[in-house]
């Protein structure tokens, strides 16, 4: 086959008859490939171009409505560092289940952030409790060797000021 093109293309009349049959050849359409899909393939998303002329809009700067004012005198203190010993008596808790005693003793423990002698690096406005509950995901041992239950809480607390104590707490 290849002596056969080189023999044609010494001859100029044979040029444009093998172009011709190359393009249409190169013009055929051939066995259309299947998409394969494996373990490894990732999701390609395209997203249509930007519009000239439409520019997303810039944050504001300056003060917002939830600015917390920045104190550069907030130092870590004992207070902050040192867990409150919070305990409730027995007959407090007496018929009340587990995620009931848990709830008790989440707001004496926020309390204690909230009162103010909490000097102003750890101090909170206030705190919203949105659940307390059992994970079956999360099976540990409660970590006081006296404990008999743990539960998982989710809450949330209004800062006083930049820095504060409760940024560096995972969550």
């Amino acid at each position: 086959m290849a002596a056969y093109i080189i023999r044609a293309l010494s001859t100029k009349k044979s040029i444009p008859i093998f172009l011709a049959v190359f393009i249409l050849v190169a013009c055929a359409q051939g066995p259309t490939p299947l998409p394969t899909y494996s373990a490894s393939s990732t999701l390609t998303l395209t997203l249509p171009p930007i519009l000239p002329g439409i520019s997303p809009t810039p944050p504001p700067r300056g003060p917002t409505g939830i600015q917390l004012p920045f104190n550069e005198q907030a130092v870590n203190s004992e207070y902050c560092q040192t867990q409150p010993d919070i305990s409730l008596p027995a007959a407090e808790v007496r018929g009340l289940n587990e995620e009931k005693i848990a709830l008790k003793l989440l707001k004496l423990w926020l309390t204690y952030y909230q009162a103010p002698q909490a000097p102003s690096f750890c101090r909170i406005d206030g705190y919203h409790i949105d659940r307390v509950y059992y994970d079956e995901r999360t099976p540990s041992l409660p970590l006081e060797p006296k404990g008999d239950f743990m539960r998982n809480v989710q809450f949330s607390i209004k800062l006083i000021q930049l820095p504060t104590d409760w940024m560096s707490w995972a969550g």
